[in-house]
């Protein structure tokens, strides 16, 4: 749906701002459910949250139908992204589950890439066939695929851990559940998806300003180089540690975002490969060193908590980007987009310098 919600906007006659914002709440409706996900993670709730996902997937789709307004259009992108939170943090740790002992990162990459794979042929297949058949034919493939996803989920075997791994002390107190160590590498999470989140907003817009015909064969390219950036970032992350893999992979990926707006045509797509490769490994090592950092049986509130930051980053940077782009145009926007991936670079080997 990434090259097509955007349109869609446009066709109810919202403006920039509503883009951002339309894009942006179903980030920011993800990252309150993160948290309380992670709490049943722990409490070996995967197979429920995953059928709960596919559930939300296939109904939201259906509703996207129905909405003719942007409100509505807007209610519906909230509900979606409780799909989000259910899936997103309960499939890494599965994957952790399954890692043989030392090569988490290439365990959590290799999930990561299979969601990549679908996320970057989905948007080219999407806006064909919304310019063939009109957006409700994509919205109701989404739901039976979503339909499929539920089925699936339903027969995956779980293994339940060590009875050693059982959580010794309480999330913090609060209105979400919380783990302090996941915090830096939330934060940082956070920055690497502000330009996602400018990405998935305006990109589609910007491809045709640069005369890119086809908007859904940027995501294309960012997702093959994404993967890439996943499996390599993955098994360097394991061998050379974290910090090594992460800021390198936040630089790279704040010059794809930063260089957006100044890339003609097929240009584009090396800013798409830049981006992707960037975010890719340093979100694959982030997620590593999320669970690295957690108190034992403490796992799924520690990768909530640092869901709630990178949600945060994806819904605030299409939240910012719109409403900059607004006032000082689409350049402006990406351009500052690009800057906070370079400033977490910066202050990546200092935030997590506690532990591996």
């Amino acid at each position: 749906m990434l090259a097509v919600v955007p349109f869609q906007v446009v066709h109810l006659g919202g403006a920039p701002g509503e883009i951002g914002l339309t894009l942006g709440v179903f980030a920011l409706s993800a990252m309150v459910g993160r948290p309380f996900v992670g709490v049943l993670l722990d409490r070996e709730r995967h197979r429920a949250l995953l059928v709960g996902g596919g559930t939300v997937f296939a109904t939201a789709s259906f509703l996207y139908i129905a909405a003719d307004t942007i409100g509505a259009l807007i209610a519906v992108r909230a509900f979606h992204g409780i799909g989000m939170a259910l899936t997103a943090t309960t499939v890494p740790l599965l994957a952790d589950r399954l890692a043989p002992p030392g090569r988490r990162g290439e365990a959590i990459a290799l999930q990561y890439s299979a969601q990549v794979l679908a996320g970057g042929v989905a948007p080219a297949i999407g806006y064909a066939l919304a310019q063939s058949a009109g957006p409700s034919a994509v919205f109701a493939w989404s739901g039976a695929l979503g339909t499929l996803g539920a089925i699936v989920a339903a027969r995956i075997a779980v293994p339940r851990r060590d009875r050693g791994t059982e959580a010794s002390d309480p999330p913090v107190r609060g209105p979400l559940p919380w783990d302090r160590s996941a915090v830096p590498v939330g934060a940082l999470l956070g920055v690497a998806q502000i330009g996602y989140g400018a990405v998935t907003s305006f990109v589609p817009i910007q491809a045709g300003v640069a005369g890119l015909q086809n908007a859904g064969l940027y995501f294309t390219a960012f997702s093959a180089a994404m993967i890439a950036g996943q499996i390599a970032g993955g098994r360097a992350s394991d061998r050379f540690g974290r910090v090594w893999v992460i800021a390198p992979g936040l630089a790279l990926g704040g010059l794809g975002v930063l260089l957006t707006p100044f890339l003609p045509e097929w240009s584009l797509l090396f800013g798409a490969a830049l981006f992707g490769l960037g975010l890719g490994s340093s979100t694959t090592a982030l997620f590593a060193a999320a669970v690295d950092r957690a108190a034992p049986g403490r796992a799924g509130v520690a990768m909530g908590t640092a869901g709630v930051l990178l949600e945060l980053g994806i819904g605030g940077g299409s939240i910012a980007t719109g409403a900059v782009s607004q006032f000082a145009g689409l350049p402006t926007a990406f351009f500052l987009a690009g800057i906070t991936g370079l400033i977490g670079a910066a202050v990546a080997p200092l935030a997590l310098r506690r532990r591996r």
